[in-house]
């Protein structure tokens, strides 16, 4: 048994050699040694002070408490998947979130409640008041369409989803709506979400109306921070993606975050809203 072990086991038990006739250092590290040379099931250790009959002995398998022993002694090196590929998210410090990477792109994505300057008075409000867990970063708002910024800052457009604004009318009764589709589908505005919205007509809402409505910018409308009364429309799709891109309310930034978050925002509910191949 290397000393470094020793030591290790001698800070996890505190046991002084022989006091109160409980096991001392050496019966540790001779009951532990035969499991460290071969690969054996774990089997249980007693009269350890406060673990009796539920510490496991340390094997090449699996150590107790999770950890794991090298063959050269000491802890192993973490083994981090795609490490050179990770951009700095928060504090300076590397993000490993495995849904962040498949978008990170080339973007510096941050925590968004650490940049409100990057979001829209409404959408800033809206992820205080949910504590919503989201990311933010910022892009040159000529990029800030789909296509472009995609293609600018190598996000894949299969997660990047758009915040269509809709608006229908039955009789004299006006309804708006947001639908989130992912960038490469086209959403059923004429058969799924009239039927859903309970109208006659429907259309994409205009440009000027969207902005009054909203408090956000055209070509930054995002379904966090929407009027109350608005449903939120979210397609089965992009309710199931681990992570997606979506506006921030400025043409400015995007932010990103999980598809059921998105799905679990007030007044949302999850649709099949694509239109299939065959439409």
């Amino acid at each position: 048994m290397h000393m470094k072990a020793g030591y290790l086991f001698s800070k996890i038990f505190r046991h002084d050699e022989d006091r109160h006739g409980r096991p001392s250092l050496h019966d540790i590290i001779q009951t532990f040694k035969p499991a460290l040379g071969k690969q054996e099931r774990p089997r249980l250790v007693t009269g350890l002070d406060g673990a009796a009959n539920d510490l496991l002995t340390l094997s090449d398998e699996q150590a107790s408490l999770g950890l794991e022993v090298s063959p050269q002694g000491g802890l192993p090196e973490p083994d981090i998947v795609g490490k050179s590929g990770i951009l700095g998210v928060g504090d300076g410090e590397p993000h490993y979130d495995p849904p962040l990477m498949n978008i990170v792109g080339t973007l510096d994505w941050q925590p968004a409640r650490d940049h409100p300057e990057l979001l829209a008075r409404p959408v800033k409000d809206a992820i205080a008041e949910l504590r919503l867990e989201c990311f933010v970063a910022r892009i040159d708002p000529g990029n800030a369409d789909t296509a472009q910024f995609c293609a600018a800052y190598d996000v894949p457009l299969t997660v990047s989803a758009n915040c269509v604004v809709v608006a229908g009318r039955r009789a004299e009764t006006s309804v708006m709506a947001a639908c989130l589709v992912r960038a490469t589908d086209r959403a059923d505005v004429n058969r799924v979400i009239r039927k859903r919205l309970d109208v006659r007509k429907i259309s994409f809402a205009g440009m000027d109306d969207a902005m009054r409505e909203t408090g956000m910018e055209y070509g930054g409308i995002t379904p966090i921070g929407l009027p109350p009364s608005w449903p939120i429309l979210v397609d089965e799709t992009v309710a199931g993606l681990d992570m997606i891109v979506i506006g921030s309310g400025i043409r400015g930034s995007k932010i990103a975050l999980p598809g059921p978050a998105a799905a679990s925002l007030p007044n949302a509910e999850i649709l099949a809203l694509a239109l299939s191949p065959t439409n």
